[in-house]
């Protein structure tokens, strides 16, 4: 196998990872937004980066297909489910994606803001793939990111 066909059944693992927390959401009585904030229609659709990212024609396009999440909403709530959490090391302020760790960023629904998600972005400790004390684990972080003062 060539590094891309590997690239490939990885991103394909990590969108069924995608679908399975999806599918757990919804039974949990989450909306599955879109990009507009909107209830998604298709929600297995949503949440995957663009394979043409040119970042507004500024760099060589690039394939952002593997950076995945879940906008979903829960009453007065937003919620992003991230399959790469965001890290920010305390000593030196080094900024850091952590592949396959999932994080939740909470918000008032509709006002989500990319660099108030990066720095407080709640560390699950959940690692992929899911499995069944993962979803407990994941049920407990939202109950967490729930009682945090917003």
């Amino acid at each position: 196998m060539n590094f891309n066909e590997i690239r490939g059944l990885y991103e394909a693992a990590r969108e069924k990872e995608k679908n399975n927390i999806i599918d757990w959401l919804v039974e949990n009585n989450f909306i599955i937004l879109n990009m507009n904030d909107k209830e998604a229609k298709k929600p297995y659709q949503t949440g995957s980066g663009s394979r043409n990212y040119t970042a507004r024609k500024t760099i060589k396009k690039y394939d952002l297909s593997n950076w995945k999440w879940i906008s979903a909403k829960k009453g007065e709530w937003q919620y992003i489910i991230s399959l790469q959490t965001f890290d920010i090391d305390p000593e030196n302020g080094d900024r850091h994606v952590l592949m396959d760790r999932l994080g939740i960023y909470k918000c008032n629904n509709g006002k989500y803001n990319s660099e108030e998600c990066f720095k407080k972005m709640i560390n699950t400790g959940i690692d992929l793939p899911m499995t069944l004390n993962k979803f407990k684990d994941l049920k407990l972080a939202i109950d967490k990111v729930d009682n945090f003062k917003q």
